[in-house]
């Protein structure tokens, strides 16, 4: 089995979620059971991940035409962290693995 690379680059001008008119944002890939995410930058509507999230890959899983689903989330230390937004992207079928 391969391994898909995915890296989460940035947010950009998200919504304040805390009084301080700022946010705690974190990024949650799930996808085929798997469920992922990115390190919390703290006091940020503009965040700066840069980080690669690695799922196991086999070719056929493009077939299923399950889409990854993105979510962005504001972490909360009293209260439960809240949902920013989402996108679900399909994996191209024709997506090529390098051994």
């Amino acid at each position: 089995m391969s391994k898909l690379h995915i890296t989460i680059l940035a947010g950009r001008n998200l919504p304040a979620a805390d009084l301080s008119g700022k946010c705690d944002p974190y990024v949650k890939l799930y996808w085929r059971g798997d469920k992922l995410k990115t390190t919390v930058k703290n006091q940020d509507v503009n965040p700066v991940w840069n980080e690669t999230l690695t799922i196991d890959w086999h070719p056929d899983f493009a077939e299923t035409r399950e889409p990854m689903d993105f979510q962005v989330w504001d972490k909360n230390m009293l209260m439960a962290n809240k949902h920013i937004g989402s996108i679900k992207i399909v994996v191209p079928h024709t997506l090529h693995t390098h051994t």
